[in-house]
């Protein structure tokens, strides 16, 4: 499509044996719910080609107080090829499998409420990289002003915030682990 969209998660269990369970190639806006008390978990395949277990092309903002769980067999437990919002409302976000990214977002990443949980991923926490739009303020920014950010990361060179601008950080409970040759807990090429 080429509208804004809503995505609502409502209890959803959903695997894949072949490629993502969640692929949105709409290019604008998603809204992605957690309904409130709900339970949501996606996995995808494994050596798939896919980029992410939960792939949005546009940008997501994601709300609602229920959790999504995500399994990352492939790739990036999640993946958005432009900016990703966590508002204050948003519930848990666990991610407990991902053979490189937790999150890997182009534009920019910003959380103002929730609970993200990262651990069993063979790269960078969560990684924002450079969009090719330089015109936008926060492009490559990591922008964190509340919410809670559970992060381990465990490899070389792995970093638990990693961004190609600079690392925002006001408010929030973080807990960044990361053990390994040349790993830190963050990684920006602006300032902190």
């Amino acid at each position: 499509g080429s509208y804004k969209a809503t995505l609502v998660l409502n209890g959803l269990t959903l695997t894949s044996t072949n490629g993502a369970p969640m692929t949105i190639n709409n290019g604008k806006r998603i809204s992605v719910e957690l309904a409130d008390g709900t339970v949501n978990t996606l996995t995808d395949a494994a050596n798939g080609e896919q980029s992410a277990c939960f792939y949005v092309k546009g940008h997501a903002e994601f709300d609602g107080g229920g959790t999504l769980n995500l399994v990352g067999n492939s790739k990036h437990a999640f993946c958005s090829d432009e900016y990703t919002q966590l508002k204050k409302k948003t519930g848990i976000i666990n991610i407990t499998s991902a053979t490189t990214d937790g999150m890997h977002v182009s534009q920019y990443f910003e959380m103002t409420g929730g609970t993200v949980n990262i651990s069993g991923i063979g790269g960078d926490g969560i990684d924002v990289e450079a969009e090719d739009n330089s015109t936008n303020e926060q492009n490559r920014q990591l922008i964190i002003s509340g919410g809670t950010l559970d992060i381990a990361t465990t490899g070389e060179d792995v970093k638990a915030l990693k961004a190609d601008g600079d690392v925002n950080i006001s408010d929030g409970s973080l807990t960044l682990t990361c053990t390994g040759n040349g790993s830190k807990a963050i990684g920006t090429k602006g300032s902190v």
